[in-house]
């Protein structure tokens, strides 16, 4: 019946039947709480989210970025006009990036090709590093201020509301 839910196990075997338990907890939810009720739940997801991506990236370092951008163009005129919009705009977004973000191998490199017969090419890498006790800490973080929403959420989900209709 549609009322039971089904062991979790049966759930991860089969995505169908996964997607559909989730979708009925989101309908029960906004049956119990309402659309307001639903929206202030995304609302506070979203600020969790927030506080804990804003941490995860002031904490991550950048060790090696590199970028590589190929340009071409039909004649040497169009080319080299590319070109310079290219490095202005590469030189734009790196000195953005930099000023926020310090980066131990920071490598751009704009070229140009007039012979080229393929469209433009572009390649990008990049080293990130972030300390595992700061993960640990963001993880119990998470515990600590996600736990209580999600109690919300899920713990509610199977219990049906009745309303007293006697007077």
């Amino acid at each position: 019946s549609k009322g039971e839910q089904k062991p979790v196990e049966e759930i991860e075997g089969e995505p169908g039947e996964q997607k559909d338990h989730w979708l009925n907890i989101v309908k029960g939810f906004v049956g119990r709480e309402g659309l307001s009720g639903f929206m202030e739940f995304l609302a506070e997801l979203l600020r969790l989210l927030k506080r804990l991506g804003a941490s995860f990236l002031k904490h991550m370092q950048i060790r090696q970025l590199d970028l590589y951008m190929m340009v071409y163009g039909e004649d040497a005129g169009e080319a080299a006009i590319r070109y310079g919009e290219v490095s202005a705009l590469a030189s734009a977004l790196y000195a953005t990036l930099f000023t926020f973000k310090k980066c131990r191998k920071p490598r751009v490199t704009v070229d140009l090709d007039y012979e080229a017969k393929t469209q433009d090419n572009v390649n990008f890498s990049c080293v990130l590093s972030i300390k595992i006790l700061f993960l640990l800490i963001l993880g119990i973080r998470a515990l600590r201020s996600g736990l209580p929403l999600f109690r919300r959420f899920q713990g509610k989900a199977g219990k049906k509301q009745t309303v007293n209709t006697q007077q």
